[in-house]
């Protein structure tokens, strides 16, 4: 908006004060919604709330800019009229709907729908505080970026700094640097690449993987140990917090949240004698039960069966005389069958 016309609009505004002579139709509405909240066109007789008139006012004011002398006119009950120079000639636009049920309906769907978008706000509001709030919250980090210091940063900023595992950080409670791949706040939110640069065993992209995918982890000591198969997990402590990665993941994350883990977990604890006692029978082949890939027991299966119903090497399989569940790969006569395909 050019400065002549900023002038001009505030000329307005001043006379629109002293005179009750309104240049726009924006200003007139103000006023007579200190009077009144539902008027009805004096043209087409249509109802028209507080709400619908402000949208036509934000558009015509726009589009239409009205030309001296004329002006827009309020009178003492809220009716919105134009006139050519002189009040006495005033064209009215909107009258005050009479009292009655129709006028009613629509003062309460207005105050509805302005109560509804006063919730809106104030989620909104809220939400925009709450992060404020939980980022306020977040430790605050110094990094050492070659040789100097720099920060402080949140854990979300630090995503933005090409922070890897070997970067010293340090925050308030901390004695002394420490290494980011030893705080898991930070491994949680490095960048996608960021895990599988953490450390120089881990396997780079396009190195041939076995069949079964090894994993890193972030021990109680905040240390990153690996690779391990996921029975090298369950032996050195693994829990279902603790943190995991392996190739193919995009960060970090809980071990009850991957699903072959979650599984061995599951099995590692449950007690043997909840599994099934298979029924006896006349054959002295060995039924097998398995566990499927939403981690349901089926079975029993003879190990033509287990092929057929789609068995792999890491599927978990039990039978009567097994103490534990075991991966089908360290069963001998399955391991066998898998080999001959």
């Amino acid at each position: 908006m050019d400065n002549e016309k900023v002038k001009r609009n505030r000329e307005y505004s001043e006379r629109a004060f002293w005179t009750g002579h309104y240049h726009f139709l924006m200003q007139a509405l103000a006023v007579a919604s200190t009077h009144c909240l539902v008027w009805r066109s004096v043209e087409e007789g249509l109802p028209f709330t507080l709400k619908d008139i402000f949208e036509l006012a934000k558009r015509h004011d726009e589009e239409h800019e009205i030309s001296e002398p004329s002006f827009y006119y309020v009178s003492r009950e809220g009716a919105i009229g134009i006139c050519p120079g002189l009040e006495y000639l005033t064209q009215w636009l909107f009258i005050p709907m009479e009292p009655g049920e129709e006028r009613d309906l629509l003062l309460n769907e207005l105050r509805e729908s302005l109560r509804e978008e006063e919730a809106i706000e104030e989620a909104v509001n809220k939400a925009i505080t709450d992060g404020l709030e939980q980022e306020k919250k977040s430790a605050i980090y110094y990094i050492m970026d070659n040789g100097r210091q720099e920060g402080p940063f949140n854990v979300q900023q630090l995503k933005h700094r090409h922070v890897t595992a070997d970067t010293l950080v340090w925050a308030k409670g901390m004695s002394t640097w420490v290494k980011a791949g030893q705080v898991s706040e930070i491994m949680m939110a490095l960048s996608p690449a960021e895990p599988a640069a953490a450390a120089a065993s881990v396997p780079q992209a396009g190195t041939p993987q076995t069949e079964a995918p090894l994993y890193y982890m972030i021990g109680k000591d905040n240390q990153q140990t690996g690779p391990h198969t996921v029975d090298g997990l369950l032996r050195i402590g693994l829990t279902p917090e603790s943190l995991v990665w392996a190739e193919g993941m995009s960060q970090w994350v809980r071990a009850a949240d991957v699903p072959l883990i979650a599984t061995a977990i599951t099995a590692a604890t449950a007690p043997p004698q909840q599994a099934p006692v298979p029924p006896q029978g006349t054959s002295a082949q060995v039924r097998y039960y398995m566990l499927d890939r939403e981690n349901r027991q089926v079975g029993p299966f003879t190990i033509d069966d287990l092929l057929r119903a789609g068995l792999k090497p890491e599927s978990l399989v039990w039978a009567a005389g097994m103490t534990e569940w075991k991966r089908a790969s360290e069963v001998p006569l399955i391991a066998a069958a898998l080999r001959r395909g």
